[in-house]
């Protein structure tokens, strides 16, 4: 189950690498842009649980870097689900089973722009 996050398309890949800004109802993301979408243009925000870190992204990705606070986690024993609420939305996310949050307890999470995806809505 991907997270979806409705936005509207700010500035396109001017550079050529694919990566736009887009906004949301409370703040803006850097993502890949499927081809063809253009400013102004609605979109969803595509995040797969599993590329969403807590804390820190591994060797220094370019990532979105957002605080939320958590609102559920549920022991699955070869993963943590937890449901994290931040401005953007509240957000699925799949941990590794020895990361240690506690519901209630805010943290930062980052979102590698590469495994941020906008598709057309």
């Amino acid at each position: 189950r991907t997270n979806l996050v409705p936005a509207t398309i700010r500035s396109n890949a001017a550079n050529g690498n694919g990566v736009g800004v887009v906004d949301t109802a409370n703040g803006s993301l850097r993502c890949i842009l499927s081809p063809g979408l253009q400013p102004g243009q609605a979109v969803s925000v595509s995040m797969r649980p599993e590329n969403i870190y807590v804390g820190h992204a591994p060797d220094d990705r370019e990532s979105n870097r957002i605080r939320g606070r958590v609102a559920e986690t549920v022991y699955l024993g070869d993963s943590l689900d937890c449901l994290i609420e931040t401005d953007i939305g509240s957000l699925n996310v799949r941990l590794h089973p020895s990361k240690r949050i506690r519901p209630d307890e805010t943290v930062d999470i980052d979102i590698p722009v590469e495994y941020c995806r906008a598709v057309r809505d």
